[in-house]
């Protein structure tokens, strides 16, 4: 599974690097604003992005809002990682159409949890359409 990892904190940069390798994910890339992830998330085939709500320039949320309304990037799922803890916020989150919300401090296996959710939904698809790749 092919991840783009969005954190400005290289501290959470590293720390969910680390923790995606013992997941056991390679495929990643991980940037530290929106800006730069936008052309990425255009040009590559991501089944995944993981986003801080809280970046610089443009937030995650912002970001999101953006892939959702562009053909080729509405369909990639999204969770956000966010220390944004307000009801309202997470439900405005999820209006948006993001797949998942995780609350920092993460744990390694609420990642492994929302990641395994976002693999088998994306399997699911996949037997739907013949077996067809994104």
């Amino acid at each position: 599974m092919k991840i783009l990892l969005i954190d400005d904190s290289s501290t959470m940069r590293m720390l969910m690097v680390k923790m995606l390798r013992e997941i056991g994910y390679t495929d990643f890339i991980a940037v530290d604003n929106a800006e730069e992830a936008i052309p990425l998330a255009f040009n590559n085939k991501f089944d995944v992005i993981l986003t801080d709500w809280n970046l610089p320039k443009m937030s995650g949320l912002d970001f999101v809002k953006h892939l959702k309304t562009t053909p080729s990037t509405k369909n990639i799922p999204v969770i956000m990682i966010t220390s944004i803890h307000d009801r309202a916020a997470i439900l405005k989150a999820l209006k948006t159409g993001i797949q998942g919300y995780i609350l920092k401090p993460v744990s390694k296996e609420i990642v492994m949890a929302k990641l395994k959710e976002v693999e088998e939904k994306l399997q699911a698809d996949n037997a739907e359409k013949g077996g067809e790749k994104r």
